[in-house]
């Protein structure tokens, strides 16, 4: 689809993937074309019950397919419960836990893609840091830095950070993914 926001004269493609209750969202290979265009995204649009407002979740399409490819390379190296190795498939599937700090950000849609900062939750930033991204890693940005008064750890230190919402978004869960872990200090310690 392409959506024009007259007023500032700006054009965007955006392709939907929709995840029905319960279910992640299915894709296929085709998502982890790398983009030139600055304008490309994808909602995730995640339903609920019916009469329930389905959340929506505004991602540049290169974190996407940076997230797709990591995943699969993670699954394809990780043998299955039988101890076999994993055939490949065409098949991506990705948790909308994931990308909690995408949501209703419609706002991004009005700036290139190349500057949104790395929102993904710590699970999919550790992935796409190890397994890498389509095309080379060099165009992913890296983690945004996120600041937290309980830590007390150098920024350079840290490889990423995600927050993770409970279901019911009552309760808040903070991951940081540090180069030492030896270097990861709370608020208090010596």
């Amino acid at each position: 689809m392409l959506a024009q926001y007259r007023e500032k004269g700006i054009l965007v493609a955006i392709q939907t993937k929709t995840a029905s209750p319960g279910n992640p969202f299915m894709m296929d290979l085709g998502i982890e074309r790398v983009s030139s265009a600055e304008n490309e995204w994808v909602v995730l649009v995640k339903l609920h019950k019916l009469g329930t407002r389905p959340n929506f979740f505004v991602v540049p399409h290169n974190h996407v397919s940076a997230v797709a490819y990591a995943l699969h390379k993670r699954s394809l190296a990780t043998p299955r419960r039988d101890g076999q190795p994993r055939r490949d498939h065409s098949r991506r599937t990705l948790r909308a836990t994931q990308f909690l700090d995408y949501e209703d950000q419609w706002d991004l849609l009005l700036q290139p893609t190349s500057l949104v900062p790395n929102r993904l939750g710590a699970d999919y930033a550790e992935c796409v840091a190890q397994w890498g991204a389509p095309g080379g890693a060099s165009w992913y940005p890296a983690p945004r830095a996120r600041a937290c008064p309980t830590l007390n750890t150098q920024p350079s230190h840290v490889l990423a950070t995600g927050v993770s919402r409970s279901a019911n978004r009552t309760r808040f869960r903070l991951s940081v993914i540090c180069r030492d872990v030896n270097k990861l200090r709370y608020a208090g310690e010596p």
